[in-house]
């Protein structure tokens, strides 16, 4: 077992003891200036003094609580500072032990060896008894290094043990303080401490639900079926970034990015959810245009022809004739939906760059409509609505183009970090490091310099229960 130093800030612990006890001492001197004013009211007749009187009971009582918090606090961890020094002081000093024993155990066993090589290449008496002599003297020396390195060792366990020992009785001792003092933490602290606890799966579920989102992103463009569903995973996501980022697992800047493809992805929505609309609006016009523009067409030429027409359909049915007459040419117009295999198999076809590029197949087809179907065509209605569209279809756009850049940014930084992770798993299996671990490294911090401003302090290495 190799054997290092103690880590461990003694000055920076002693540091935080003396600011818990004086806290301590502070909340000390507040509840006596308090029960200083409850006795007031006791001995005077002012209404204003009964008054405050009566409302600060409470809150001597709270801040006595608190006092005893942080005295404990202060003691346990003033305790820890002197034990874990004297534990530093004791693992150095059996660390230069076992050093020095190392040297004389490898010197004796050295010269050991030759002694006893010496014995068995002389047939001179006085030679042999030297050897003889010599072998015996190092053999001696040998087993006394032996054990001062075991006594070394021993030492250096013993210190080990005693600073363990010392930091886990100084995190019972307060945790058993703060557990017992009705200072209860809220639901939200239960929350936050169980985030922080599984943190590390909760992390690997917000990329996967980062991916799954992008790529049902982009199936909505053909499938708006999909476009809940994704709108829902990214509500999700959002809601992890902010757990993650609440409980200082994470970065209140991806929380702000997921927060932004939120909102990017509810306003294309519902965009798109107008533009659909449009479509609706587009057939109304322009059945209402061809009724108006070619009764002909429409009713029949002759007032016979017209009459009949009314007395075999109805007025609603005769009403009806030219919204079907435009659905029907709508319907005739627009290239069938694709299916999911065409997607995959045939994603740089043309006809499916056309439904990429313009932002989805629900624009795409109200394109088709407006452009190929000609009956009704034209006019004010169908002016007003095509502009309108016009408008959303920006917004979709706009919409689009940001969501994308999300997606990217997301997908790259995904990449750099688990690539940087199975990176370093590989050095630490193999025990060397690599420059392929430095530059994945270096990508992943620099990468991570602006989140890593938005990111809540982490815990020291010595992590005791914190004081509310």
């Amino acid at each position: 077992m190799s054997m290092t130093p103690i880590g461990g800030d003694v000055a920076g612990i002693r540091g935080h003891a003396s600011r818990y006890s004086s806290t301590a001492r502070a909340v000390s001197e507040a509840v006596e200036m308090l029960q200083a004013v409850i006795d007031a009211s006791q001995q005077e007749t002012s209404d204003a003094v009964d008054a405050l009187a009566g409302t600060i009971g409470d809150t001597k009582t709270y801040l006595a609580r608190i006092r005893e918090r942080y005295e404990v606090a202060g003691s346990a961890l003033s305790t820890f500072a002197n034990e874990l020094e004297q534990a530093q002081q004791q693992a150095a000093s059996a660390i230069a032990a076992h050093d020095d024993a190392q040297r004389r155990h490898s010197y004796a066993q050295r010269h050991l060896s030759e002694a006893r090589d010496a014995t068995q290449q002389t047939v001179d008496p006085g030679e042999l008894a030297e050897a003889t002599d010599a072998a015996r003297r190092y053999s001696s020396m040998s087993t006394t290094a032996a054990t001062d390195l075991s006594h070394a060792q021993a030492a250096y366990d013993a210190a080990l043990e005693r600073v363990q020992r010392a930091g886990d009785t100084a995190a019972s001792t307060i945790s058993q303080t703060v557990s017992s003092d009705e200072l209860n933490d809220s639901w939200w602290d239960n929350v936050l401490d169980w985030v922080n606890q599984n943190a590390e799966w909760l992390k690997v579920v917000k990329d996967i639900l980062t991916v799954v989102t992008a790529i049902v992103g982009v199936l909505s463009i053909f499938f708006p079926v999909l476009a809940p569903i994704a709108l829902g995973l990214a509500v999700l996501s959002m809601g992890l970034s902010f757990l993650l980022a609440s409980s200082g697992d994470g970065s209140w800047f991806d929380f702000a990015l997921d927060a932004i493809g939120v909102l990017t992805f509810g306003v294309g929505s519902a965009a798109l959810a107008g533009i659909k609309l449009g479509t609706v609006a587009l057939r109304g016009g322009r059945a209402a245009t061809l009724a108006v523009r070619s009764p002909g067409m429409v009713w029949g030429n002759g007032a016979r022809q017209v009459i009949g027409n009314l007395l075999d359909r109805g007025l609603v049915g005769s009403v009806r004739q030219p919204m079907r007459m435009v659905a029907e040419e709508s319907a005739s117009v627009l290239s069938a939906r694709p299916n999911f295999a065409q997607v995959v198999t045939h994603w740089g076809d043309d006809a499916m760059k056309a439904i990429r590029e313009s932002d989805s197949i629900i624009i795409s087809e109200f394109d088709q409509i407006a452009s190929q179907a000609r009956l009704g065509a034209g006019g004010a209605i169908d002016n007003l609505v095509t502009s309108s569209v016009d408008s959303l279809k920006g917004v979709v756009g706009t919409m689009g183009k940001i969501g994308s850049s999300l997606d990217a940014y997301n997908m790259v930084g995904i990449g750099i970090n688990r690539s940087d992770q199975l990176v370093d798993w590989v050095q630490d299996q193999r025990g060397v490091q690599t420059p392929l671990g430095t530059l994945t490294s270096g990508l992943n911090e620099a990468y991570g310099f602006v989140p890593g401003l938005f990111e809540a302090p982490m815990g020291a290495a010595w992590s005791l229960p914190s004081l509310k």
